[in-house]
């Protein structure tokens, strides 16, 4: 591949009987498939944020006197849930838990 190629893939098991199962991200192999993963050809990483420690691509604020969020500033904090059913955890739409491990 040429670098700036930008590669999509996922990944499953296949048994013996060639049925596939463990499909990462889920859904990816559907023939509606869900976002696989990305990355691109020929070039190393220089930087990321996980969103818990703000420090390693520079210093981020949360909202400036001078801009002009009409929605709302964002808010770096634990997720608030939101269900189609409130209080059903099979209705979940947003999760309301810390997935980033560490």
């Amino acid at each position: 591949q040429p670098q700036g190629t930008v590669v999509a893939y996922w990944m499953g098991v296949e048994d013996i009987f060639q049925q596939l199962s463990g499909v990462l991200p889920i859904g990816a192999a559907e023939e509606d498939p869900n976002l696989p993963f990305y990355t691109l050809v020929g070039y190393a990483l220089q930087a990321t944020e996980d969103g818990d420690d703000n420090s390693e691509l520079g210093n981020f604020l949360l909202g400036l006197p001078t801009d002009n969020a009409s929605t709302g500033e964002w808010t770096l904090t634990i997720p608030i849930g939101s269900f189609g059913t409130p209080g059903d955890p099979s209705t979940i739409v947003q999760t309301d838990e810390q997935h980033t491990p560490g």
